[in-house]
């Protein structure tokens, strides 16, 4: 908050005295750990690496009792897009090799940069051995036929029920 009449200078002079009588520095009076409190993370200086600034804004982020989130320099943002049949053959052979589950270990291990529902997801749809492609057999459009008789069109719930009653429909 700017006085009237004071300059800048003060103002800084003022934030270090406040923050030297709490024992932080002034880049801590900010959680973002850039001390200028514009809430911007200065793309534009060179120095920034995630131990200099990062670590700085995070203790800010501590003591303050957090605030909002502290981003964190030199990470790499998740592929978005179409898979490459690279990426296909690492998660197949990760899976193949350590099963299914826990997919945001499948992606750090298999070395996808994609995040863990992405790695679900294109293995669930698109390359889980046993997913059936192609048409429906005669019993399966029957079976169909006959849920869609007792449900009607209410499509999402024939494919969430259907699990337990294709066993009653198809004795």
């Amino acid at each position: 908050m700017r006085m009237e009449g004071s300059s800048p200078m003060e103002e800084e002079e003022e934030a270090a005295r406040l923050a030297g009588s709490q024992g932080e520095s002034p880049a801590m009076l900010h959680p973002n750990g850039d001390g200028d409190g514009d809430g911007g993370d200065d793309e534009g200086d060179a120095s920034g690496g995630e131990e200099e600034q990062g670590g700085v804004a995070r203790a800010g982020v501590r003591r303050r009792g957090g605030g909002g989130r502290v981003r964190v320099r030199g990470r790499i943002p998740l592929k978005k897009g179409p898979w490459t049949p690279d990426e296909d053959k690492r998660l197949r052979e990760y899976v193949e090799a350590h099963g299914e589950g826990n997919w945001n270990r499948v992606q750090r291990n298999a070395g996808l940069n994609r995040c863990g529902k992405s790695c679900r997801l294109r293995w669930a749809n698109h390359l889980k051995p046993d997913l059936k492609k192609g048409p429906f057999s005669k019993e399966e459009e029957e079976m169909i036929i006959k849920l869609h008789l007792w449900l009607g069109n209410k499509w999402a719930k024939m494919a969430n029920s259907g699990q337990h009653y294709w066993c009653d429909v198809s004795a």
